[in-house]
Formats: C-alpha cells, sequence, structure tokens
C-alpha cells in the first residue's frame, strides 16, 4: 500500500516551496549551474572538505543513491567520479535528470 504524507498534498504548499526556492540564493546558484537542487552543492562542498569522492576507485566503480530524489547527488558524482563510474540511483517518485539516464 502506497500512503503519501498529508503535508505534501495541502494545497499552495509546493508554490509556497517554490516561491522559497527564488529566493534562496544557494538553490539559485545550484540552479544556475545546471544541478536539481541545492543538496548537491553541498555535497561538493563536503567533498571539496573531505575527498570523498576521490575515495572512489578509479576503475569500474559502482555507486547507489538510495532514495535518489531529486537526483542532485548523482549529478555531482556522475561529474566528479572517474568516467567508468555507474552511478544507478532508486527512489519511489520518478526521478528526471537531464544527461542521466534512469
Amino acid at each position: 500500500e502506497r500512503r503519501h504524507c498529508a503535508a505534501a498534498a495541502t494545497p499552495g504548499r509546493a508554490e509556497m516551496s517554490a516561491a522559497r526556492r527564488a529566493l534562496d540564493p544557494v538553490a539559485r546558484e545550484a540552479k544556475r549551474l545546471g544541478f536539481v537542487a541545492r543538496s548537491a552543492l553541498k555535497l561538493l562542498e563536503v567533498d571539496a572538505k573531505f575527498g570523498v569522492l576521490a575515495r572512489l576507485p578509479r576503475d569500474g566503480a559502482r555507486v547507489l543513491d538510495l532514495g535518489c530524489a531529486p537526483g542532485a547527488w548523482m549529478q555531482v558524482v556522475h561529474k566528479v567520479a572517474h568516467r567508468s563510474t555507474r552511478v544507478v540511483g532508486v527512489d519511489l517518485t520518478a526521478v528526471d535528470v537531464e544527461g542521466l539516464r534512469y
């Protein structure tokens, strides 16, 4: 049985969230850089500080992103990791990220 969050179904909530994102400078910068969410910039910040993505094996690494919506982390790994790295995202929600197959 699929359940939905009551808060998500509240009329006007999505519009309020979109308006809030439009005012958020980090969200605007993420969008300008082609990312689907501001969390992409946070992952890049963590990577710059701790080198998390640099620890991926160079050849044939596999990355599994569980609960991947909206897809920003998949975008970052796809851009930063070695080109032979395979990124797979799984989510109950459809994820449509330009440049990635799902």
